[in-house]
């Protein structure tokens, strides 16, 4: 197993938000199973936020993440949902390769942060709902590709933008001596004399 370049310091719930819909008639009857759920057509809102030190773009290294979902009835058009979800949980991350910089990196350390954290919501809110009315609810698999590379080339644009606030680093000239004022400076040699015994 090869490990990945960003390293999972901290991780922490936010928010964690799981309300049972009454209108939502389950398939199967039962007592706490896993529902039977079908997300085709569901709509899943996403956000998520990256920041690193500002001290550290020219060459960012420490990231804190925070994402979350939301699945509200209000966003379906016909479908109930058996509960209304609204999850967030941050992290702290560091990237432990430099192979990658700009917008590559940015992409990298998104795409898995995104799949880590959003691993972690689907756990809970699975730990959270196998005790609630309908029975436990598995959130669908996800693929962050797309989102990691949208959100990554603006990462880079903001970063730029620091880069050219940071003031421009003094520049110290030291003159160079030619050769005809350097031998003029170097101190001469005084000749030793010798007394002569009469």
């Amino acid at each position: 197993m090869k490990p990945s370049p960003l390293s999972l310091e901290r991780l922490e719930f936010s928010k964690v938000a799981v309300t049972a819909n009454p209108g939502f008639t389950p398939v199967s009857g039962g007592v706490f199973t896993q529902l039977d759920f079908d997300f085709k057509g569901i709509n899943i809102s996403r956000r998520a936020r990256l920041r690193y030190p500002p001290e550290e773009a020219p060459d960012p290294k420490h990231f804190f993440c925070v994402f979350g979902i939301k699945i509200l009835q209000e966003d379906q058009k016909e479908r109930p949902l058996p509960y209304e979800i609204d999850i967030e949980v941050s992290a702290l991350f560091t990237y432990l390769d430099g192979s990658l910089v700009g917008a590559d990196r940015f992409r990298a350390v998104r795409f898995s942060a995104y799949q880590m954290l959003y691993g972690a919501l689907r756990e809970m809110i699975a730990t959270v709902t196998a005790r609630s009315r309908f029975g436990l609810l598995q959130l669908p698999s996800a693929d962050f590709r797309q989102a990691a590379k949208s959100d990554s080339e603006s990462d880079e644009a903001k970063r730029q933008e620091t880069l050219a606030a940071l003031p421009a680093p003094e520049v110290v000239i030291i003159p160079q001596e030619s050769p005809e004022s350097a031998e003029a400076t170097k101190p001469k040699r005084r000749k030793a004399s010798r007394k002569l015994d009469v």
